[in-house]
């Protein structure tokens, strides 16, 4: 089971332990059961529904909240305020984060302080944790449908281009003339694989240039600059302390740029779980011996152990 898998297992238990149990406890939704003092018998029909959103029971949820909204995110937003990423996880998380803020604060107010209770008859206190919900479902799914649909536009604008200069290649080349097209006419071009290898290997610095003043994450070129280098550190008869350090540098890659466990800001890959399966193992034997958090620094320790490996550092 992946990680991320059991991390979000591990939580949806929890919350759904914790319901149960307090809605079990609680006299106030069940008269007959329940732990005592906790019930609201003999009070007006109004002010039972007041109660039902009030006591010891919420505080948990509560408590919850607070730590996701005023320790998690702030720290979220201090890591991803300076990054720039293609993918526009950047700007969903910083929305998501800033949404939260309000609802703890603002539903213990809204709950026991008399002044809101006008304005609770027409907005309940659970009705702020409810706004930033609806904030995260918007930034996290139609947001991402937006710029999926806008990019399916693109795509199709840029297939008639290419076959708008498909016929008119054709056209110039029977009447024996040479076509010459310029950036402008044709618009944002789509870069093959050929060229991304061939600028890896031949002008790296043109692209770390690109990266650095266009919408191009960082982060990928760092991770496509170490993997050219390790690919071209191969030797050709490899003997098996050259394979160990051509292992041990492909594990630093991994944990560096690809673990969701390790890397700082993991990148995506269509090839992650086969990646896992030849390395995260490895990954988390180092982690056990040196700590999580020089989980990075004892892998790259090991990744220089061997003479092969200084010579691809």
């Amino acid at each position: 089971m992946q990680y991320m898998t059991k991390i979000l297992l591990f939580i949806g238990i929890g919350m759904f332990v914790l319901t149960i149990g307090m809605w079990f406890a609680c006299k106030k939704y069940h008269p007959t059961y329940g732990i005592s003092g906790t019930g609201i018998d003999g009070l007006p029909l109004p002010v039972q529904v007041v109660e039902l959103g009030r006591g010891w029971e919420w505080w948990p949820s509560v408590l919850w909240q607070v730590i996701w909204a005023w320790i998690a995110a702030p720290i979220l937003l201090w890591r991803a305020w300076g990054i720039r990423d293609t993918m526009g996880w950047r700007t969903q998380t910083i929305a998501c984060c800033i949404s939260s803020l309000h609802a703890p604060p603002m539903f213990l107010i809204a709950s026991y302080v008399p002044a809101f209770a006008k304005a609770n008859a027409y907005f309940t206190p659970s009705q702020w944790i409810h706004l930033s919900i609806i904030t995260w479902e918007i930034f996290t799914v139609f947001v991402p449908i937006y710029e999926v649909v806008r990019q399916w536009i693109l795509s199709k604008k840029n297939v008639g281009l290419e076959r708008v200069e498909q016929m008119s290649s054709s056209t110039l080349a029977e009447k024996g003339q040479t076509s010459v097209f310029s950036d402008e006419c044709m618009g944002d071009r789509l870069l093959t694989k050929d060229a991304l290898d061939h600028v890896l290997s031949k002008n790296l610095e043109a692209l770390q240039d690109f990266a650095a003043l266009k919408d191009f994450s960082g982060q990928n070129v760092a991770f496509l600059t170490c993997t050219a280098s390790w690919k071209s550190s191969w030797p050709e008869s490899p003997n098996e302390e050259q394979l160990l350090g051509t292992y041990n540098q492909a594990l630093w890659i991994y944990t560096t740029f690809i673990s969701p466990r390790d890397a700082e800001f993991p990148i995506s890959s269509q090839a992650f779980k086969h990646l896992q399966s030849i390395f995260e193992k490895p990954a988390r034997i180092l982690c056990l011996r040196r700590g999580k958090r020089k989980s990075r620094d004892a892998i790259r320790s090991r990744l220089f152990y061997t003479p092969a490996a200084r010579r691809w550092r």
